[in-house]
Formats: C-alpha cells, sequence, structure tokens
C-alpha cells in the first residue's frame, strides 16, 4: 500500500525524519549523513484511531507530537522511542472536544500548545501531562493559580500554520 505523506518534521539533531498523512500511523525514519537509511529500517507508531493532521519535535530533541482529528494528541518521550523497539505507546495522549488541527512546541519550557476545531487553544504542561490553559481568540480560561500567568505569558513559541 502507497503511503501518501501530508505532514513531517525533521529533529532537531538531524536523526529523524516523521512523515504522517490520512492513516493514525506516524513513521519514524532514520537519518545517518544527512540520508534517509533503507526502509527496513522504518519505525511505525500508532498515533490515534483517526488521521494524523499535525506533527512537530520540540526543539530540544526531547518530545515529538503528533495531532489527529480523532480529537487527540499524542507525545513520545524521544530517549524512550530511540531505546525501544517497534511501536511504543505514547507518554501522554491529550484529549480535546474537537478534531486537532495544529500543535507547536514550546522554545525553553516542557510546554505545547495545541488548537481544535472548536476554536480552543490550550497549553499542556509536558512534564505532568496535564492541561495548563484553555483560551479562546478572546479570553484565557485558566486552569492553574493566577500566579502561574506571568510563566505562561513569557515563553516564546514555534509559529504554526493551521
Amino acid at each position: 500500500m502507497l503511503f501518501r505523506s501530508q505532514h513531517l518534521a525533521v529533529s532537531p539533531d538531524g536523526k529523524w525524519l516523521l512523515t504522517a498523512g490520512a492513516m493514525p500511523i506516524v513513521r519514524c525514519w532514520p537519518i545517518a549523513n544527512g540520508l534517509v537509511v533503507p526502509p527496513a529500517t522504518v519505525r511505525g507508531l500508532t498515533a490515534a484511531a483517526g488521521p494524523v493532521t499535525d506533527l512537530a519535535f520540540s526543539p530540544d530533541g526531547t518530545h515529538f507530537a503528533a495531532s489527529s482529528e480523532d480529537k487527540t494528541v499524542a507525545v513520545w518521550d524521544t530517549a524512550a522511542f530511540a531505546a525501544a523497539a517497534g511501536d511504543l505507546p505514547p507518554k501522554w495522549k491529550l484529549a480535546h472536544d474537537a478534531p486537532v488541527r495544529g500543535l507547536a512546541l514550546a522554545n525553553t519550557e516542557p510546554r505545547l500548545a495545541t488548537c481544535s476545531d472548536d476554536g480552543f487553544v490550550a497549553m499542556w504542561d509536558l512534564r505532568s501531562g496535564k492541561l495548563a490553559e484553555r483560551m479562546t481568540q478572546t479570553q484565557p480560561q485558566r486552569s492553574r493559580s493566577e500566579e502561574h500567568t506571568s510563566e505562561l505569558q513569557s515563553h516564546s513559541f514555534i509559529s504554526y500554520a493551521v
């Protein structure tokens, strides 16, 4: 069967290429000397029950994530993935109320921003896998104390297109 890639991400260290498309699988292609190694070494990770809609690595390369039409985001620990063989369950499976269309990982903190078809943007803490903040285009809805507000506002994020 032909696997048609619609999304891709390259790890910051250049060792992995992720591809995904209309299937619920993320293909992980090892890279050596700037070239993808033979297809026999490609690994598939089950990301979701529906098509994958976006892929991203954290800037420090410690995590990678896949969003899906099944209203979830799967987050893997890169070191655990590299040490394991075959399919590896995600470290975190994050739930939205609608299909998730985009994601970005923070530059300075273990944070993940996601957006979904219901118009919400969510900020996730990757240390705990818990929702840190949920926002609409008009007003944030905080799930932590107001002391946390200045910390969230100081983060720099990778831009992403939806």
